[in-house]
C-alpha cells in the first residue's frame, strides 16, 4: 500500500542520450514564451516539407532535430511529431465531440472527454483513477456515468491519482473523493503548489491527502502502478507505468503526466531531464504501451475509436520499438524548440 506521511521525493542519477548538440549552448534567462494560446488539431507531419509546413521550425538547428524526429517516428506518430515539434506549442482545442466511455484493456476504461484524459484501472480490490478532468460536472457526465455504462460502480474507486497540479486534471477529484471515498495522491511538490492557489468555483482544490514519491508503487489488489516524479512541465508532475491487460496477456503501459512545452528555459531543461529519467523506468519495465493526459498528442480520440470498432488489433498495443520512438520523439522535438529559442 501506499504511504501517506508527506515527504520530498528523494534524487536520482538521470541519464542523458548522446543526440548531438547542434544548437547553440544554452542561454540562461531567455524570454518566456506563454503556450496557452489555442491552436488547431495538428496535422500529421510525415515529411520534412511537412515538418517546416506545419511546426513553424526555421532555425537550422531547430529543423536538424526537427527532421531527426521526423526520421523516428513519422511511420509510427505523424501527429506526435507535429504536436510536439510544434514551435509555438499551445493547448490544442479539438472541437470533437466527446468520446464514450471505451474498454481499452481488459482491466483498463478511457472515462475522459475529448480533450482531457481520465484513466480507470480495475483492479482486484477497486478502482484506481489516473487523473479526474476539471469540474464537478465532468466528472459526473464522463467518469461517473462512463464507469456505470462499463459495469463498474464510481463508488469502488479507491485512489485518485493526479498527474500534476493544474485544474484540468484535478478540478472534480474533490467530488469524486465525496462519492467514493477514494484517496487522492500527488506529488509534494504538486500538494505545496495547491496550498497557494486561490480557490476556484469551478475546479476546486482538494484537501492534502495522500504524498507520493519518486519510484513509489501504489498498490491496490492485484495491481501495482509506479510512479515516476517528471518536473518541467509543471514543478509537481508525475508520470505513471502501469499493467495492462488484453486478451489474457499482460502489457506493460507509460502515462507521461505533463504534455505542455514550460514557458522559462530552466524549467524546459528540467523537461528534458525528466524525459530521460522517465525513460530509465519505462526501460527497465519493457513498456510497450502509450497512453496520454490529452489526446492531441497521440491520435488518442481516434483510437478509442477504433477500438470500440472491435477487431483483432488492439491500437494501443503499439510495442517495444514504437513506444521507444514515441519517446525519442520527445526528446528530439523539445531539442528542436529549444534551439528555435535560441535555449
Amino acid at each position: 500500500m501506499i504511504r501517506k506521511p508527506a515527504r520530498t521525493a528523494t534524487g536520482k542519477a538521470i541519464r542523458f542520450l548522446a543526440l548531438p548538440l547542434l544548437a547553440a549552448g544554452f542561454i540562461a534567462g531567455a524570454a518566456a514564451q506563454p503556450e496557452r494560446q489555442p491552436r488547431s488539431l495538428p496535422k500529421p507531419v510525415r515529411t520534412y516539407a511537412e515538418l517546416e509546413r506545419e511546426t513553424g521550425l526555421s532555425k537550422p538547428a531547430a529543423l536538424a532535430y526537427g527532421r531527426m524526429a521526423v526520421d523516428v517516428g513519422a511511420r509510427d506518430w505523424p501527429t506526435t511529431v507535429s504536436f510536439r515539434c510544434h514551435a509555438a506549442g499551445g493547448h490544442v482545442v479539438s472541437n470533437l465531440a466527446p468520446p464514450p466511455a471505451t474498454r481499452v484493456f481488459d482491466n483498463g476504461y478511457y472515462v475522459g472527454d475529448a480533450d482531457v484524459s481520465s484513466w480507470a484501472i480495475k483492479t482486484t480490490e477497486g478502482i484506481i483513477l489516473i487523473d479526474a478532468l476539471t469540474t464537478e460536472q465532468d466528472a459526473r457526465r464522463f467518469i461517473v456515468e462512463g464507469l456505470r455504462s462499463q459495469g463498474l460502480d464510481p463508488a469502488d474507486i479507491r485512489y485518485i491519482l493526479i498527474t500534476h497540479e493544474h485544474g484540468d486534471h484535478y478540478g472534480g477529484a474533490t467530488y469524486l473523493k465525496k462519492l467514493s471515498g477514494a484517496h487522492i495522491a500527488m506529488s509534494e511538490t504538486a500538494w505545496r503548489a495547491l496550498e497557494k492557489q486561490q480557490p476556484s468555483a469551478t475546479s476546486p482544490v482538494p484537501a492534502r491527502d495522500v504524498t507520493v514519491a519518486d519510484g513509489e508503487r501504489v498498490t491496490l489488489g492485484d495491481t501495482g502502478i509506479t510512479v515516476v516524479h517528471t518536473p518541467g512541465h509543471t514543478p509537481g508532475t508525475i508520470s505513471f507505468i502501469l499493467p495492462v491487460h488484453a486478451d489474457g496477456q499482460m502489457h506493460m503501459a507509460a502515462l507521461w503526466g505533463g504534455n505542455g512545452f514550460p514557458a522559462k528555459v530552466e524549467d524546459r531543461r528540467t523537461f528534458l531531464s525528466s524525459i530521460d529519467h522517465f525513460a530509465d523506468y519505462t526501460g527497465r519495465a519493457a513498456v510497450d504501451v502509450e497512453l496520454s493526459i490529452h489526446g492531441d498528442t497521440d491520435d488518442l480520440i481516434a483510437r478509442l475509436e477504433q477500438r470500440r470498432r472491435g477487431g483483432k488489433a488492439n491500437p494501443f498495443l503499439v510495442g517495444r520499438e514504437a513506444y521507444l520512438r514515441y519517446e525519442e520523439i520527445y526528446r528530439l522535438c523539445s531539442r528542436a524548440r529549444m534551439a528555435e529559442r535560441g535555449d
